[in-house]
């Protein structure tokens, strides 16, 4: 009995496999009307008009690629980060697509509400899997609704697909693809040019996505409770010129002066991970909720690093201080042909900070304790030690000691 148990287990994974993810979604098509009078219009460009009373761009040109990324300068404008992944999925949909004839595909039920006109019908045209097929194939395609499709709707369809592809991420709130689709009439009408950030981050709250990129980097829109029933809105902070002030940071980010690399932090996203910006946009702090990041500099002959989990900057860009307390252990270095600094603190609370000047080099080093560390100064090719008393250590521009509390 365990035997045949198994068999079946194993059997229906690899049907499962065979044919794709099992979570299945796709866009649909309103067809009105019978034989060679028949209308074909995607469903996001119809409700566009008859639900939400959006004026449509009217496409330019009247090739596919065109008409598609005439859409994506229109979300570039506000959201250039999601453009990109949108056509990062563009160029390689036909790769991923698989256009199936003489076919009629069964129903998806991800619409939602949906209320096509009166005596038509709604078509599933797509089916998109969250997992490839072994073969690679992501979507299927009725090829028989394609090839009564315009340009415009083409476009339009895979713009769909692309924003659905992204919203089916866990951290998102997609139960239907109305969203989506209001999303999709978004991007195609005059409305999107007309956004301000703050409009369009209600917006993409209350379509369901979780994540928006402003000033270059990923804030929260909101984070789920434990068991993920409901969300809970994170506020967002804007200065008087419109720019974001105080966010929650997403949990993967880029830190300037770090290296160019994204960072990802594998803890449950909190309030304590947040990011402040100057009115000009650039960034003020970080604040890392989930851990230690190592910040490496170099300058002539100085080098160094500290591990930090609060980022200062100046309005230049320029690292301004690196704070970190409480941690596992706060470890920095610092060395030159003139001073060598480092340290590594177990004790808690402890606490280690570097202050720099704007060339990039440390003004001073400060940490909560002098155990477990150590400073060495070259004197006529001579080196000596000190233990500051007050772990503190002072330094000149060009690198040598200016004070040190010993």
């Amino acid at each position: 009995m365990k035997t045949l148990v198994l068999a079946i287990l194993t059997l229906s994974f690899c049907h499962a496999w065979a044919i794709g993810d099992e979570k299945e979604n796709g866009g649909d098509v309103i067809v009105c009307g019978t034989g060679d009078s028949s209308s074909y219009e995607l469903l996001d460009l119809y409700e566009a008009k008859a639900l939400h009373r959006l004026d449509l761009v009217p496409p330019q040109g009247t090739a596919l690629a065109d008409i598609f990324e005439q859409r994506m300068k229109a979300l570039e404008g506000i959201d250039a980060t999601r453009a990109a992944l949108y056509r990062g999925y563009m160029a390689s949909f036909m790769a991923e697509a698989r256009f199936v004839p003489n076919s009629d595909f069964t129903d998806i039920p991800d619409e939602g509400f949906k209320a096509p006109p009166a005596g038509c019908t709604l078509r599933q045209i797509v089916v998109q899997y969250d997992i490839p097929t072994p073969d690679g194939v992501r979507y299927m395609v009725n090829q028989d609704l394609w090839s009564h499709l315009d340009e415009e709707n083409r476009a339009g369809l895979l713009i769909h697909e692309f924003m659905y592809r992204e919203g089916r991420f866990a951290q998102n709130n997609f139960r239907t693809s109305s969203g989506v689709r209001y999303f999709n009439a978004l991007v195609h009408s005059t409305k999107i040019a007309r956004l301000s950030l703050q409009e369009y981050i209600v917006e993409m709250r209350a379509i369901g996505y979780q994540e928006v990129v402003v000033q270059a980097e990923p804030v929260v829109l909101f984070v789920w409770n434990a068991d993920k029933p409901q969300k809970i809105v994170q506020d967002i902070e804007f200065h008087t010129n419109g720019k974001v002030a105080k966010a929650t940071l997403a949990n993967h980010f880029f830190l300037p002066g770090v290296s160019k690399d994204e960072i990802t932090c594998h803890k449950a996203i909190t309030d304590e991970h947040s990011i402040y910006f100057f009115e000009s946009g650039n960034i003020a702090t970080i604040h890392i909720g989930c851990g230690d990041v190592a910040y490496s500099f170099k300058s002539g002959d100085v080098s160094g690093f500290s591990f930090g989990s609060t980022f200062t900057y100046d309005d230049a860009g320029h690292i301004y201080n690196i704070f970190t307390e409480n941690s596992q252990a706060a470890i920095f270095r610092y060395w030159s042909s003139k001073v060598h600094i480092s340290g590594m603190l177990f004790e808690k609370p402890s606490f280690a900070s570097v202050t720099f000047y704007e060339n990039g080099l440390p003004s001073m080093v400060e940490t909560s304790t002098t155990k477990h560390w150590f400073y060495e100064k070259n004197q006529q090719s001579q080196w000596q030690s000190f233990v500051p008393q007050y772990g503190r250590v002072m330094l000149t521009p060009d690198g040598d000691i200016q004070t040190a509390a010993h």
